[in-house]
């Protein structure tokens, strides 16, 4: 089992590239293009590794959040696979079924991190290595194919349109940050090769098998994948009834067709989730993500359309709709293009229902908006080049590296380095900015303290939740070394929908309070750290029950203080306090409910 375990993206990796390579339009391409492909690789695998090892060995931070847990998990995983291959399937197969975040991308980087090693670092080199470069070779492919068609200056555009592929900072940003969702990248890239190359054109039950197994990988690894996922069945439905209208026929053996293969595509996902992931089938059909995570939801249209322009820069944007345009004004790639843009379309629509999309949440449309992208490259590049302006893609690439090697090349606090930063709203998004702390020992002095001084039983718990301090840099004060430096330390409640107060609260020994207090949010949505800290700081009554043990100075001026319980915390002061919460959210018990002392 742990041999399986640790070869099972290789596995995977084998299977989805001997599938491409057996359809005879993709298999023609890459014979003829052979010499392309293989320099394609050398150059994403040599410039982007540079990159992102001259960026990464300049940070200087303990982990903490969604990275930090990403890392953590990868960790926890190979230190299970270590001691059981068993004991790493069970934990595995139960996270797939009952946990936010799966063990899954973790399983698939233990081969990749056992090649270049477990620091942070190393974490991110495995991520670009073993997720984006697969994914970009398959994407890169689909260019071949869409530009053999140009008559002209078909070297240079293809040298723009690869330059393009490995420079597109929409997937490397989140990776630097330590984000993992770059593991469906890959299946995507894969699905919409085959539409590409004609595959759902005839009835064809393997590769609608692939398709469907690839669908369901994708919500595996992640389950906001699902978003595209509805979208590529409503898109390309949408896409053919468009093609259809704009060639003025109604064609029903091409529905036939289409219908029947996307049928086969989603059945076999489907009876795979109601049956062998029916905890997870249910999760996602039931459960209130909207309500767990309003919080991180800011409502109005336009700082969603903003914040989608600031990520992938104006330049890009342009070309995505430029090629969108000439897409459609072809007939070869009319269905293609118009299903691109509804799947980003669409999947924008439904998750700005639930929150606000972060930089890791648009992995979900990164693909149709990379071909796009493309597309306008490719025409823009034809167009200019006829009036002797190819130079301009070449600048546009120069840019992007300049970008991506501004933390590098300048002071993240220079004049230059802010210039660059700002110049992203034009491009896209460069590499983010340099995390170094200058407090890491003082947080890990800290964790240290917290581990040797409570007893058994005796529970630590934090109220602050935001970049500078929060429950989880003490949770990965010693990673990769130490996975549990704070054995007594309680998961804290970050959001109130989600998590609600923590009931047991006034039974936990060690409080841990950050000053001025610490919130990613802002208080609305964030009452359950909010308002037990201010009490904490400032409520003599509370604070005549606990004394400050420890005190530590972050930067930016937060003071972090430890309080120990030394009395019991009376039932009158119980529900005054819970009467607090309960006049905020009088309907939902879990948000203003807290353990009493038995009378």
């Amino acid at each position: 089992m742990r041999l399986f375990l640790t070869l099972l993206y290789p596995l995977l990796l084998i299977g989805t590239f001997a599938f491409l390579l057996a359809q005879r339009p993709i298999r023609q391409c890459v014979v003829r293009h052979w010499k392309k492909i293989a320099v394609f690789v050398a150059f994403q695998l040599v410039v982007v590794n540079v990159l992102l090892i001259l960026h990464l060995r300049q940070e200087s931070f303990i982990t903490y959040w969604d990275f930090g847990g990403f890392y953590r998990k990868t960790l926890e995983f190979a230190d299970m696979l270590q001691r059981s291959g068993g004991e790493a399937w069970d934990n595995l197969w139960t996270s797939l079924n009952y946990a936010e975040y799966s063990y899954l991308p973790e399983c698939f980087l233990m081969l990749p991190m056992s090649l270049v090693g477990d620091s942070f670092p190393r974490f991110v080199l495995a991520m670009f290595n073993a997720f984006l470069v697969p994914a970009n070779l398959v994407l890169f492919v689909l260019w071949l194919m869409m530009t053999e068609s140009l008559a002209r200056h078909q070297r240079a555009i293809r040298c723009l349109g690869a330059l393009m592929l490995v420079l597109f900072s929409g997937n490397l940003y989140s990776m630097v940050l330590g984000y993992i969702g770059s593991s469906g990248l890959l299946w995507i890239s894969a699905i919409l090769l085959l539409v590409y190359s004609g595959a759902l054109k005839r009835i064809h039950p393997a590769a609608d098998g692939f398709i469907g197994l690839a669908l369901l990988l994708t919500v595996l690894l992640r389950r906001w994948f699902a978003y595209w996922v509805v979208s590529f069945f409503v898109s390309l439905v949408v896409a053919e009834l468009l093609r259809q209208g704009s060639e003025k026929k109604w064609d029903a053996h091409a529905w036939r067709i289409l219908l029947t293969n996307l049928f086969l595509c989603g059945i076999l996902p489907l009876i795979l989730l109601v049956t062998v992931f029916h905890p997870l089938f249910v999760t996602m059909t039931t459960y209130d993500y909207a309500q767990a995570y309003s919080v991180a939801k800011v409502d109005g249209l336009g700082g969603v359309v903003l914040w989608f322009v600031q990520y992938y820069g104006i330049v890009v944007v342009a070309l995505a709709l430029w090629g969108w345009l000439n897409g459609i004004g072809r007939s070869q790639r009319r269905q293609f293009s118009w299903a691109c843009l509804f799947q980003i379309l669409i999947s924008c629509v439904l998750f700005n229902q639930v929150q606000n999309m972060g930089s890791h949440h648009y992995y979900i449309i990164n693909i149709p908006m990379m071909i796009l992208m493309l597309q306008g490259a490719a025409d823009l590049g034809e167009r200019l080049s006829r009036k002797g302006l190819a130079g301009c893609g070449a600048v546009v690439c120069a840019l992007q590296m300049l970008l991506l090697s501004r933390t590098i090349l300048f002071a993240p606090s220079s004049t230059a380095d802010q210039l660059l930063k700002k110049a992203g709203a034009l491009i896209s998004v460069p590499f983010p900015d340099l995390r170094i702390r200058h407090d890491n020992d003082q947080i890990r002095q800290l964790a240290l303290f917290l581990q040797t001084t409570p007893q058994e039983y005796e529970y630590v718990y934090t109220l602050s939740n935001s970049v500078l301090f929060n429950d989880d840099m003490l949770y990965n004060a010693f990673l990769p070394q130490d996975l549990n430096p704070v054995p007594n330390l309680i998961t804290a409640s970050a959001y109130d929908y989600r998590d609600g107060v923590p009931a047991q609260f006034f039974q936990y020994y060690y409080i841990v309070v950050a000053d001025p207090i610490q919130l990613q949010f802002g208080e609305e949505g964030q009452r359950c750290v909010s308002i037990l800290a201010d009490l904490m700081l400032h409520d003599e009554q509370l604070r005549q029950y606990y004394t400050v043990v420890r005190e530590v100075q972050l930067d930016e001026g937060v003071r972090v203080q430890v309080f120990r319980r030394i009395e019991q915390i009376p039932n009158s002061l119980r529900q005054r306090i819970s009467d607090m919460y309960r006049q905020i959210y009088p309907d939902d018990p879990q948000l203003y409910t807290f353990e009493m002392l038995p009378e």
